[in-house]
């Protein structure tokens, strides 16, 4: 058996119901850390915020 943590399937099945859901590129679960999208947009809620 292998396990993968980089594949949601169906990929909505990670929708929660009163967030502000968003999408990103195509990246690992580790990645969310270091990707500078992910980055640009936590930093744009915060400061909406």
């Amino acid at each position: 058996m292998v396990l993968v943590d980089g594949v949601i399937s169906p990929a909505d099945s990670t929708v929660l119901s009163g967030a502000n859901n968003t999408r990103t590129g195509c990246i690992g679960h580790s990645e969310f850390r270091t990707n500078d999208a992910v980055s640009q947009q936590v930093r744009a809620f915060v400061a909406a915020s």
